[in-house]
């Protein structure tokens, strides 16, 4: 089918008025045809996915009617391997609506576009398709619509960015999306706990949270712990009838622009001390601590697969208090090392070097070294 052949213009008897206006047939299915179709129609045009004309799509960022005013932005990245036709196309369409309510069949529609078009499917080795969804940086934040289509899980990754959600819209997407990124979005009523506790495909979620998501993110990643284990004794047992896992969250990237201390810290520390799926852990902050720097690599000691800790700046400058005495240096240095010695599995511990005790480094190093070496 062609895309033409979803669209009428919307006032048919006279041509010249509003000819970039469209409206899509009734009965037309927009996942009929592919993204890249859909979206090269769009171009120059105000094209309406109801016959309400309540929702339009657009690359046509005038002249668009003045009741639209909900608005978000798709950007769609579909990347073949390098090693096949190293190609990497960005296509960005927007969709205007008259509320969120009005956006929510026809997102759900494009995301099932997207993820189903013939175009992602061209290539025998695959194609990885990026999406990101983003509203403008209000506060509070612009409510998603209600994602249900479980087409999503075609998708490698998904973006959201200046966003919030449901629990419910969540909860669908870290049981459908492999990768997921919440770029300063938020889920409402602390659903970040919940959604994360049956988070049945997710397993990379990338986080720029605040500190209410960090009082909601560390139990969810405590109380997932019980169904995983649960999950493994029954499969030990040979239990067929044993219920999915219901966490694979393997990679978590947190990104805090505060300073970790407080209740919300302490929430996130119980959580790492519950977990039992991360494999690799990296945190981006304003500043932290000692007492706080101890307390984070103690709960990592008994992780039983935590293989990987990256702790970063968010704000890269170096004054002196970052700079640290020799004593600070030194203590936080130490509590490295004894994370090391005491969890066996981790292989790669990375933190600011001007933080570090170089006398004290050389012996993490080289026993991180010697596990590397021989396979750990």
């Amino acid at each position: 089918m062609s895309v033409n052949d979803l669209f009428e213009r919307v006032d048919k008897e006279n041509p010249d008025e509003n000819s970039h206006y469209f409206v899509l047939k009734p009965k037309a299915d927009v996942t009929a045809v592919s993204f890249s179709a859909l979206r090269s129609f769009a171009a120059d045009k105000i094209t309406f996915l109801s016959p309400a004309l309540d929702c339009c799509m657009t690359t046509y960022h005038q002249d668009l009617p003045m009741n639209l005013t909900y608005t978000l932005d798709l950007v769609v990245a579909s990347t073949v391997p390098a090693e096949s036709h190293n190609a990497n196309d960005t296509l960005t369409l927007q969709l205007a609506a008259t509320s969120v309510n009005a956006a929510e069949q026809p997102l759900n529609n494009l995301l099932e576009c997207i993820a189903t078009s013939q175009e992602n499917s061209r290539d025998a080795h695959c194609s990885f398709i990026d999406v990101t969804i983003k509203a403008f940086a209000t506060s509070p934040r612009q409510l998603l619509p209600s994602i249900t289509t479980p087409t999503i899980s075609k998708l490698t990754t998904l973006r959201l960015h200046f966003v919030s959600m449901s629990t419910e819209t969540a909860m669908h997407l870290m049981n459908h999306v492999s990768e997921l990124e919440c770029k300063q979005s938020t889920v409402l009523n602390d659903g970040f706990g919940a959604a994360l506790r049956q988070a049945e495909r997710m397993k990379t979620c990338r986080i720029s949270c605040t500190q209410a998501d960090l009082l909601a993110i560390g139990p969810g990643l405590a109380a997932a712990t019980t169904a995983i284990a649960i999950t493994e004794d029954a499969k030990d047992d040979n239990d067929t009838n044993s219920p999915a896992s219901t966490c694979c969250l393997k990679h978590l990237y947190l990104t805090c622009h505060f300073w970790l201390m407080g209740q919300a810290w302490d929430a996130l520390l119980h959580g790492f001390a519950n977990n039992q799926s991360l494999e690799s852990l990296s945190i981006a902050y304003l500043d932290i601590g000692d007492a706080e720097w101890i307390n984070l690599m103690k709960s990592l000691h008994a992780h039983p697969r935590l293989t990987c800790l990256n702790m970063t700046f968010t704000d890269n400058f170096v004054d002196d208090y970052r700079r640290m005495t020799t004593e600070r240096r030194a203590t936080r240095s130490v509590a490295v090392l004894e994370l090391v010695q005491a969890n066996a599995n981790l292989v790669s511990v990375q933190w600011p070097a001007f933080q570090q005790d170089e006398h004290v480094m050389e012996s993490m190093n080289a026993l991180l070294a010697a596990r590397v070496a021989n396979g750990i």
